[in-house]
């Protein structure tokens, strides 16, 4: 029986200085890097943001909302909501990091990567992928006028 390891964040801060052209001063930037091992047959993520409490006491904030979007690496297309930034692998391991924004209404957020082997053609449907398991993180702190980084490391069975 094969096992799939989930693996959760390998590093996640805020940083310290205010980001530039958000749309509003609600909004927070999510920088979420993804990393995976390019000989699988991984070809991209669904990213699912579900808003949760940040803390027992805290409300989470009316204006946060549920969604999900589809990313294909290897085609290169990302929704509009998403900005790419870069990427890179690393020739030793064979792990390629990928480097993505996205802005988000103020809260926290509950982040799940579900690792795709394959896209319709309109990007709505796909299948998970075989070789790699889903990476979640709970309550990301995404904070008005600020940049998050998340980093997700999705473990493969080949790596």
């Amino acid at each position: 029986m094969r096992t799939l390891l989930l693996c959760s964040v390998i590093a996640m801060m805020a940083c310290d200085t205010p980001t530039e052209d958000l749309n509003s001063s609600e909004q927070g930037e999510l920088r979420v890097h993804t990393v995976h091992n390019v000989q699988s047959d991984l070809v991209g993520f669904q990213l699912d943001f579900q808003p949760v409490r940040c803390s027992a006491n805290q409300a989470v904030d009316p204006n946060q909302e549920s969604f999900a979007l589809n990313i294909n690496l290897v085609d290169g297309v990302f929704p509009e909501a998403i900005r790419y930034l870069d990427d890179d692998v690393d020739p030793q391991t064979r792990a390629m990091t990928t480097r993505m924004a996205i802005d988000l209404t103020g809260g926290c957020y509950d982040l799940l990567a579900v690792p795709v082997s394959n896209f319709n053609d309109q990007m709505t449907d796909f299948e998970t992928s075989k070789d790699c398991a889903s990476v979640e993180l709970g309550a990301v702190n995404v904070q008005p006028a600020r940049a998050v980084q998340a980093v997700l490391r999705t473990r493969c069975d080949n790596n």
